[in-house]
């Protein structure tokens, strides 16, 4: 494990209340006058990642380093000094930028999605290193805010008060949870031929990280079409196909295959394994496919898309994640899954401000965690 000691006057401090925007105070960077040397004036700011990590079981004692990973420099400390076991540390992760930000069309700034990965591959690093040395399962969660930018001059904060914040939307994944009455005896027994099936859904259901969980799905789906992976994508393409306003297309369950490759296996140094993070957007479609294939594939262990008409799902996620669509009767629940942030990577953990930080740095303070999406209501899952 890398060692080290954060200065006491690092400046950096999440609390456990909710004490609402973050607020700078006015400091000598900020009273910079504008009359800047052509040093200064090239110096780039650094991109700021903040996260939160949680351990199952607290290191030997409290952690409060600076390390560095592949040149980005590392900042942990814990999210409560007062705790006598570490188990939630902050993790603040600085990456050199070469250039200065684009800004989008709504005056947003865009960060690089190679600069953000970098940040939290580092992140990531670490926590992995601290799960092995404490013998735990580890928990990634992003602060609010999740990010900003460090080592800024008087030059710098004039360019980010003419922006709108950080382009961050906000990932609000929906979930349509399948309501199936326990006392619809003939819809259950028509589960009777299909045992094997319910038992590896229920396997899938009940795994809580997201790479194993999808792993399951995939051995459910093999064993519906009794197919090998690859011989798998054209038959199951095909059977989802039948409720067309799901959208459910070839090209994405190719996906799905090219992903259950890289969640398998990890022996080909050419070939990048995936984790927990690459495999998040597509769990709740490959939910409600599963579900499908479990009470309408007509023909199970077989490898063709022949249907029956026993269920109907009530609707389901878009692609897009943002967008979800239902049947204008059915009767339904709508369940909000965790806010991820607007880099896609980590829930928000909402208790978790910052709320005090170095003069030099700037934070998105006026972002705000906000779901984002809409819900269509048709008559049909199926074009007329």
């Amino acid at each position: 494990m890398p060692t080290g000691t954060l200065p006491s006057t690092g400046g950096l401090l999440a609390r456990d209340c909710l004490p609402g925007p973050v607020a700078v105070s006015p400091t000598a960077t900020h009273r910079e006058s504008v009359g800047l040397s052509v040093t200064e004036k090239m110096k780039l700011m650094k991109f700021v990642r903040i996260a939160q990590i949680e351990l199952s079981r607290p290191p030997a004692g409290s952690w409060k380093l600076r390390t560095e990973i592949e040149g980005v420099s590392l900042r942990i400390q814990p999210r409560n000094p007062a705790d006598d076991q570490m188990r939630r540390c902050l993790t603040f992760a600085e990456v050199p930028l070469e250039s200065k930000p684009d800004v989008d069309a709504n005056g947003k700034i865009v960060i690089d999605d190679q600069v953000a990965r970098r940040s939290e591959n580092a992140i990531e690093r670490f926590a992995d290193l601290a799960a092995v040395a404490t013998f735990s399962t580890r928990t990634i969660t992003s602060a609010v805010p999740a990010a900003g930018f460090s080592e800024v001059t008087a030059a710098d904060r004039q360019w980010l008060a003419s922006c709108s914040g950080l382009s961050q939307p906000a990932q609000h994944l929906r979930l349509v949870p399948v309501a199936i009455s326990i006392k619809d005896k003939a819809l259950l027994e028509e589960l009777d031929d299909r045992q094997d099936g319910l038992k590896l859904l229920t396997e899938a259901l009940a795994d809580t990280h997201e790479t194993g969980r999808f792993r399951e799905f995939a051995r459910f789906f093999e064993l519906a079409f009794r197919a090998q992976p690859a011989q798998l994508v054209s038959p199951l393409a095909d059977f989802l196909g039948y409720y067309d306003k799901l959208q459910y297309t070839h090209g994405e369950v190719e996906q799905w295959h090219q992903l259950r490759n890289r969640a398998t296996h990890a022996d080909h140094s050419n070939k990048g394994y995936v984790l927990a993070r690459d495999v998040r957007p597509v769990i709740m479609r490959i939910e409600l496919a599963a579900y499908d294939v479990l009470f309408n594939k007509l023909n199970w262990g077989q490898p063709d898309s022949a249907r029956r008409d026993t269920w109907q799902p009530a609707g389901g996620v878009l692609p897009d994640e943002r967008h979800a669509i239902v049947r204008t009767h059915a009767s339904v629940k709508f369940e909000a899954h965790q806010i991820f942030d607007g880099f896609g990577a980590y829930p928000y953990d909402r208790t978790c401000k910052i709320s005090s930080y170095p003069a030099d740095w700037w934070l998105d303070a006026a972002f705000r965690v906000t779901g984002q999406g809409s819900i269509e209501s048709v008559n049909s899952l199926r074009s007329e």
